[in-house]
């Protein structure tokens, strides 16, 4: 919680707009969720890591995904589209994407 405070606190100036990787990948859904709770416009963002990290979203998560994308660009673009629905639904900001 005092992370969340911390974060709170930071955010209030609105200068602060998204965070990558809040909190520990064991961690991050309660505490997105807190911090969802108290900053409803802060961006949160998973960093998924590795190309071979699981794509799924847990449902109703208080946070979005940046996937590492593998292959060349045309491949990279096809993995996006085929990931992206999965995480429309998320009270993030969806699905970031980027090439490794």
């Amino acid at each position: 919680e005092q992370l969340v405070d911390l974060y709170a606190e930071l955010a209030a100036s609105r200068w602060l707009r998204m965070i990558v990787q809040p909190f520990r990948e064991e961690d991050m859904a309660a505490g997105c969720e807190l911090l969802r709770e108290k900053c409803t416009e802060l961006r949160l963002v998973l960093d998924a890591g590795a190309p071979d990290a699981p794509h799924e979203a847990p449902p109703g998560a208080a946070y979005g995904c940046s996937l590492c994308l593998a292959g060349s660009a045309p491949e990279a673009l096809a993995a996006y589209a085929e990931l992206a629905p999965r995480w429309r639904d998320t009270a993030g900001c969806a699905l970031f994407g980027r090439l490794h």
